[in-house]
């Protein structure tokens, strides 16, 4: 059912490749948060600790800098625990 809004609608979540609808944007916060903190699981080692994590979009293409396609990756930032003392 799309309402007043019609099948424009979909040209224009491609164009902004986001909705208008609000909780699609907390919907897809809590996939993210989910994603870094089952990555800071798998990643983190014994005698780390995690500091930040972030998703960002990325080239699909390994060592490209400009690309019509892209895939979001997750970002961690880790410490060690002995560094982090001084």
């Amino acid at each position: 059912m799309l309402g007043y809004r019609g099948t424009s609608v979909f040209a224009e979540f491609l164009l902004k490749l986001s909705s208008s609808d609000p909780r699609d944007v907390l919907r897809l916060s809590k996939i993210r948060a989910a994603a870094i903190e089952s990555a800071t699981r798998i990643v983190v080692l014994d005698g780390e600790e995690f500091k930040y994590g972030w998703t960002m979009l990325s080239p699909v293409d390994f060592n490209v800098r400009i690309s019509d396609k892209f895939e979001e990756k997750i970002l961690l930032v880790v410490s060690d625990r002995g560094l982090a003392a001084l």
